[in-house]
Order: C-alpha cells, then structure tokens, then sequence
C-alpha cells in the first residue's frame, strides 16, 4: 500500500487464492488503517498588546485540536492547553508561541508558530517653569518627563509649538490655559493625555505729562499729574528741590526750586511683571547700508528720550542724535546701543538694534586667452577679481556659462563679443556691472590643387594652382619642383620629371594653430626616340621577319606607306611580303602625361629599301 496516495481510513485487505487441483478457492483477510497527519495554524489577532490588559487574550486555532501550547523567550504569562495570554502579567516583548501536536496513528509530532507583542503603555507628565507669565516674555520651553513623541495643543490665543511645546508669551493673548501633551494610540495602548495650566498675564504700561509745564514758583497750589495707563505706582524725581507727592504726583511750584526735573512713574513687579521703568527702541530703518552713501543716516527712536548713543570702533555714530555716515565707517554690521541714564529710583536702561554698513561691489573680468580659435570645445574660463556671485551676459552668438562665465568656442559664432559682469543690488548697493570683450576666431580652412596635372617639362609658362578657402598661405615642396612660394605657381620646363606633394600652410593666428593643405601635381618628361633597319636594304626573297633598332620612349606605334608589310607595334619588317621599293617607317607616341603625340621624323625616320630579285 502507498499511505501518501490513499484516503485516511480503515480498509480489509483480502489475499484470494484460485481454485486448482480439484481444491476450491481460498481467501484470507486483514485490517490496515491510513491515519491523517495533523495540521494546525494560530495567531493572536489583537496583537500587539498593551501590557494594562489584565483580561486572558484567547489564540484564533485552526486544524487539530488537543495540542499544547509554549512560548520563547521566557516573560510572556501563557495556558499551555488553551493558549490564553496575560498581557498584564507579562513581560513586555515579543515572543513566538508554538503549539504542538503529538505524533498519533503512525504519525510524528507537528509544531506550527506565531509571534504575538506585549507593548508598554505610554507614561509622561509636563510643565513650565512658572505657571503664570508676563506678556513681555520670549520663548518659554516646556518640561517633559516619560514617552517622547507626542504632540502639543490648547485653547486659541495662546502661541504654542506643537513639537516642542515651548509657549511664547509675546505673541499670546493674556488669559488662562490648559496646555495638553497627546500620545496617540500605539502598539495595542489607548491615546494618552497629560496637561499643565499656565497664566499669561499682560505688562503694565502707563504715560504720565504734565499738560501746563513749565510752571511758576508762585503757584502755592498743587499741580495734578496726567496719568494714562496702569494705577497704583509710585512717583519718584531726579532732585529732593522739587516737591512732589509720591503717591499721588502733584506738585507743589511754591515750594519747589526753579529748575528742570525728571518725574518718573514705577509700576511694582507683579504677576510675573517686572517693574515698569522708562523704555525705549531704536531701529536703522534703511539698513544695510551701502558705503557710498556720504549723507548721515537718522535712527528711528521710540519711547523715552535724552539717552546717548554708542557703538564700537569702526561705526561713525553722532552719541547725541543716533545719526550714523556709512561712507566715513568701515564696512561690517554694528550694534548701537541707547542708554538712558539711572533717575527716579530706576537703573539705567539700555536698548539696542544692530546696523550694516556694507561695501559696494566692484568687480573686473577679462579673458586673457582671447581671441579663440572656434574649434576649441572645452569650456575657456573668465578670469574674475572683486565680488563674486554675479551673473554674465553677452550679445546673441557667444555660448556663456551666466553663472562661471565660461565660454565655449566650438558653439559660438565667429565674432567680437562684449560680456557684462553684473552684481545685483544686495545690502543697501545699488546694482553694479563691468564688462570685457572677447573675439571668437573662425578656424583657417584651404584647398589647393592643379586642375592640369600633369604637365610636360616643354610648357615654359607658369602653371597657376587653384586654391579656395583662407588666402594669404605659404606654398612649399621638396626639391625638384620650381614653385613660387606666395603664389603656388609652378614652371614644368625648369622642374624635374616627377610626382610632387605641395603643401600649402596658414599660419598660427587669432588663437588658432596653423593649417596646412596638400595637392601631389606630377612633371611629365617629354617623349624622345630613334629608330633604325640596320640591315636595309633588303631582298624580297627574305621571308623572316626583319627587326627594327629603337632607342627611347617606348609603346609607340610604327607607320609606313602602302606596300611595305610592317609589324604597328613592333616595327618588325617582312620583305617577302613586301612590294619593292624606298619607304619611310614613322614611330609614333601618344599624347601622355601632359606632353603632346610626337611622331620622330628626320633623323628619327627609317629609310629602307626593298630590291626585286631579276
């Protein structure tokens, strides 16, 4: 039997003998069983697990039942027959549970596994230093203590980070607030939420004048003081010689000393508020500054007045009036401090601002490898002093890089170009540029050749060349050749027989390297030859063939008139088939090589004579 193939079952197996030999059949039986192996799958479907769960959390099985179940490592609180887990009694982690099924029926024991997560809960608390704050404060940050990650919130009016919770009581409207840090739900643990309440409370402020000053020391009535702002503060003045009331600030002139007198109002420190004293604020509304500017530059001044003005070194700065002149200061950024001097009970007060002087942009650019030849194709720098970062142009044509400068030949057109520097206006400086010129080059370009080449050493005239592209090139050869060196121009009949390489070369110029070009022109040497029979004259009874002597050029053709038998390319002669008789052979050469078809007469012609036997 093959158990993987066969159902799970119990079956009867019969073994069955035939009948044979007069004997009946026989059959025998026995059982045999297939058993299924086991199969299981489980998981914990509400994993992860806040650890504050104190309920059994039950494991979703399927297949086999009857296992057990473990976990690794050690910490998670776990049933070993139902699967159930603790979450609040266990160990915060991650574990694998594995349930197994012990081997039954001929089978082994079979283990599945799952992971399941105990997660911590999430834990924190938060406050500020301070629970209330003056409205007049800057950044305040927050304490935090347990789980990070969380989010800040509160009411509107109250400028708060969300990340950091830092408040900024500045920019916050004055109430009561409930500021809130959230955990958001995690890991199987619900959202968490810790608050803090904190006060912001506005700054006292109040003005004080006295509306009929000056007065007369003959006025023996008291002088109300007008008040706007916060009640409750006390009146102080910079001389015991003038009589005042300190609670209330009237005065009293008959009673007092002629002179001028500072009267100062102090409101006391409360609900985190400092005392209030006499203010100010400065600001340089124009700054930067460019230091060309020649004219003083006014602060702007708020709040109480007669403090001085001081700066550091450097920073041409008026100590009465504020008023600084960029052009006499050096270059940097300042700060300018205003101080009002102690009076009225109050130290000094000091406010400051900064201010920048800056230095105007100046700048040169050239390009010292100008002109360029237009074939180069790498990018050719500019050579820049003074200010950077300034941006370049140039006319239509001229392929420039507007932030380096750069230029690029092989893409430009031949031409002179003018290029602009050009620094923007920054730090109170007006825009500035400054330019260069620049001159791309088109590369020099020839060629030459002799249309008539060849020529034969009999022409005594020059031969011109034919030459296209750039002029003004010089012309060179090996020896052999006369050839005019400006012109190109050569003489045959003074030249040697052969084939010639001219060159023609431009030279180095406006950046580019020099050009050479060549044509090959071939001097043909003129055609010459003799010939001669030297067994002439002849009988007609030789039927041989009867050679000629030539001396010379050969593959010439050989001619004659009627009735002389003769061999056109040999010369060779045949009397027997020839008419008795004088004749004049003639040995022809075909124009080649620029030299004219020459037929040799004269001397060079071959009289023979043919004599008929009597």
């Amino acid at each position: 039997i093959t158990p993987s193939t066969s159902t799970a079952g119990t079956y009867t197996v019969s073994y069955t003998i035939a009948a044979f030999g007069g004997c009946s059949e026989l059959t025998t039986t026995t059982s045999v069983t297939i058993t299924a192996a086991p199969s299981a799958t489980i998981s914990y479907t509400g994993s992860p697990f806040c650890k504050t769960l104190t309920l059994g959390q039950s494991v979703s099985q399927t297949g086999t039942t009857g296992g057990t179940y473990s976990s690794s490592p050690s910490g998670l609180n776990i049933n070993a027959s139902t699967g159930v887990i603790i979450p609040s009694t266990s160990t915060v982690g991650t574990y694998t549970v594995s349930y197994t099924m012990s081997g039954l029926g001929g089978c082994t024991s079979v283990t599945t596994t799952t992971s399941v997560t105990i997660t911590a809960p999430p834990s924190a608390s938060i406050s500020y230093a301070s629970t209330s704050f003056c409205q007049t404060l800057s950044i305040r940050s927050v304490i935090q203590t347990g789980t990070t990650g969380g989010t800040y919130s509160s009411t509107s009016g109250l400028s708060l980070d969300a990340s950091t919770g830092s408040i900024t009581p500045s920019t916050s409207t004055a109430g009561t607030y409930t500021v809130s840090y959230t955990i958001a739900a995690a890991g199987g643990c619900s959202e968490l939420i810790a608050t803090s309440v904190i006060t912001i409370i506005s700054a006292p402020s109040a003005s004080i004048s006295y509306p009929s000053s000056p007065f007369c020391n003959t006025l023996s009535s008291s002088q109300a003081v007008t008040r706007i702002g916060a009640s409750g503060g006390a009146y102080s003045v910079s001389s015991p010689l003038l009589n005042i009331s300190l609670s209330s600030g009237a005065i009293y002139p008959s009673a007092s000393t002629a002179g001028t007198y500072t009267v100062t109002y102090t409101i006391a420190a409360s609900g985190g508020c400092s005392a209030v004293r006499p203010s100010a604020s400065i600001s340089y509304a124009g700054s930067p500054f460019c230091k060309t500017l020649t004219s003083a530059q006014s602060v702007s001044q708020t709040g109480a007045t007669g403090g001085t003005y001081s700066s550091t070194s450097g920073l041409t700065l008026d100590a009465s009036t504020g008023s600084i002149t960029p052009s006499t200061s050096t270059a940097g950024t300042y700060t300018v401090i205003y101080t009002l001097a102690a009076g009225g009970g109050c130290a000094a007060v000091t406010t400051t601002t900064s201010v920048t002087i800056t230095a105007a942009p100046s700048a040169t650019i050239s390009y010292p490898g100008s002109p360029f030849c237009k074939t180069l194709t790498t990018g050719q720098a500019v050579s820049q002093t003074g200010t950077t970062g300034g941006t370049y142009i140039s006319t239509s044509g001229l392929s420039i890089n507007a932030s380096t400068g750069a230029i690029t030949p092989s893409a430009s057109s031949a031409g002179t170009y003018t290029i602009t520097y050009t620094l923007a206006s920054s730090g109170g400086c007006a825009a500035v540029t400054t330019t260069t010129s620049v001159t791309i080059t088109a590369a020099p370009t020839a060629a030459i050749s002799y249309a008539s080449s060849p020529f034969c050493n009999t022409l005594t005239s020059s031969q011109s060349v034919s030459q296209t592209g750039t002029t003004g090139g010089t012309y060179s050869t090996t020896t052999g050749l006369s050839i005019s060196s400006s012109t190109g121009a050569i003489n045959p009949s003074i030249s040697i027989a052969g084939t010639y390489t001219v060159t023609y070369t431009i030279s180095a110029s406006s950046g580019c390297s020099a050009v050479s070009t060549t044509t090959t022109v071939t001097i043909t040497a003129a055609p010459n030859a003799s010939i001669s029979y030297a067994g002439s004259p002849w009988c007609t009874t030789i039927t041989t063939a009867q050679s000629v002597t030539q001396t010379g050029s050969t593959g010439g053709t050989y001619t004659s008139t009627t009735g002389l038998s003769i061999n056109a390319s040999t010369g060779a002669i045949i009397p027997s088939t020839s008419t008795a008789g004088t004749y004049t052979v003639s040995y022809t050469l075909a124009v080649s090589g620029g030299c004219s078809a020459v037929r040799f007469k004269q001397e060079r012609q071959a009289v023979l004579t043919l004599q008929q036997v009597a």
